[in-house]
């Protein structure tokens, strides 16, 4: 039996700009993604959200839906989004976070980088950790479907990156 596996992957941090770049993602197989949605929907609608962004709602002086209030404290709103946590939780099989410091990055020898397909950014590194890490934890005759941020550049050039990857890397194709 083949399964598909769906890794949603988010970045934080820029080389140009932070101490280090971090990309974390989640991995859920096709069949349990359905049942994931449905309960996610749930959530969302009976906290009037049309979509949960954490870096909104942690912002504790701020409404969001009609559960997330202005004036709560952190550990009220804490409370408040643990349901989203365990809803993750109960259907995602694996969670990820790869980070990479990027003095160490740019310190790195330019043969070291052509091991790991010859990233530039310390993003595309991080990406390619990580991703060999889900590659780890999938079977060899399951499908990886990997979803990241819309951002033309950043996605084209991940994209390349993975192309790079899978060029010098019998694990990933």
């Amino acid at each position: 039996f083949m399964a598909i596996v769906y890794f949603f992957s988010d970045e934080s941090g820029k080389q140009k700009k932070n101490r280090s770049v971090t990309v974390a993602g989640v991995g859920i197989s096709k069949n349990r993604l359905e049942e994931f949605e449905e309960e996610w929907g749930v959530l969302l609608r009976s906290y009037e959200l049309r979509e949960l962004h954490m870096n909104r709602v942690s912002k504790i002086h701020e409404n969001h839906g009609s559960k997330l209030l202005s004036g709560q404290t952190l550990l009220q709103r804490q409370e408040l989004l643990f349901p989203f946590a365990d809803c993750i939780a109960k259907y995602f099989e694996v969670g990820l976070m790869q980070a990479t410091d990027v003095e160490g990055f740019i310190k790195l020898p330019t043969e070291a980088r052509q091991l790991i397909g010859g990233p530039t950014d310390a993003h595309f590194m991080t990406f390619s950790r990580g991703l060999l890490e889900i590659v780890n934890h999938i079977r060899p005759e399951d499908q990886l479907s990997v979803l990241c941020d819309d951002n033309l550049q950043l996605a084209w050039d991940t994209y390349l990156h993975y192309r790079a990857l899978s060029a010098s890397s019998d694990d990933v194709q």
